[in-house]
């Protein structure tokens, strides 16, 4: 996804209030020595949730990792931290082709934890096995799943059809349900889930020229041409999303531009080995 990092790292974007619960529920899961080893960030983006962490929670190390080269330099630059490193990793590739510097973490994570960014995880079965591979016994994961929503429900039957032809995207049972089935087989014995949706208020034309992008592509990730999808079918995406998500608002910022509140829909995952 072609994202710019300064647009995700701005305070005002819907995946701060996410990822403040996530950082709230592992402080109050903290050990009893007071303080983590270590904290494994997935999918770090821009690294404005990892240096939170880095803020919030007493952890001698903090790593976080993004597949996006230009998320990590960003981070790197403009959210650093002494006890903090940022890595290019793509969390669904084979555990073998691993960065060799997270592979020598194998069994030594005291947390994984993840906001938003496994969304975007195709081989769910191969990522949960390697976050297995990472975790320590007595480890904690800690995610926030988003499922961008059935907007096909708005459609009539045939046009669900048509549409259907030539994107599909999984349902939310298929999906939520693959994740608790493949931690589930991967050795995490105790899963907790908890679903939730968080409100943001966005100036709506920042949103819809910009932050609209993100649930967008995740749809147009599951187009069954290769090459794309039309541009009939990307208006209908955009007109399907901000009918489902996006609540007008009798605000105006004192230049005159509308807001709006946009939902998300969130499974929120805690898991342990033991």
């Amino acid at each position: 996804m072609d994202f710019d990092p300064e647009i995700y790292d701005n305070s005002n974007n819907d995946t701060l209030i996410p990822a403040k619960r996530l950082i709230k529920i592992i402080s109050e899961l903290k050990p009893n020595n007071n303080k983590f080893s270590l904290i494994l960030d997935i999918g770090c983006g821009s690294g404005n949730m990892t240096k939170l962490l880095a803020d919030e929670i007493e952890c001698d190390h903090i790593i976080g990792c993004d597949i996006d080269q230009k998320m990590i330099e960003y981070a790197k630059r403009e959210n650093k931290k002494s006890n903090i490193d940022y890595l290019v990793q793509d969390i669904q590739r084979d555990w073998l082709d691993f960065n060799t510097e997270l592979k020598d973490l194998k069994g030594k994570v005291s947390v994984i934890t993840s906001n938003f960014a496994l969304t975007w995880i195709h081989d769910i079965k191969t990522t949960a096995e390697n976050l297995s591979h990472l975790i320590s016994d007595d480890g904690l994961l800690v995610l926030n799943i988003v499922y961008d929503g059935d907007i096909y429900d708005r459609l009539e039957p045939n046009e669900r059809l048509l549409a259907e032809k030539c994107l599909k995207y999984p349902t939310e049972e298929e999906m939520i349900g693959k994740w608790i089935t493949c931690l589930k087989k991967s050795g995490f014995k105790q899963i907790d889930i908890t679903y939730w949706e968080p409100k943001s208020i966005f100036n709506e034309k920042l949103y819809f020229e910009e932050y609209l992008n993100i649930p967008m592509n995740w749809y147009k990730s599951y187009a069954k041409h290769s090459n794309g999808i039309t541009m009939e079918m990307n208006e209908l995406l955009k007109r399907l999303l901000i009918e489902d998500r996006c609540k007008p608002l009798n605000v105006n910022y004192s230049d005159g531009q509308n807001m709006i509140e946009v939902t998300n829909y969130i499974w929120q995952i805690i898991a342990t080995k033991c």
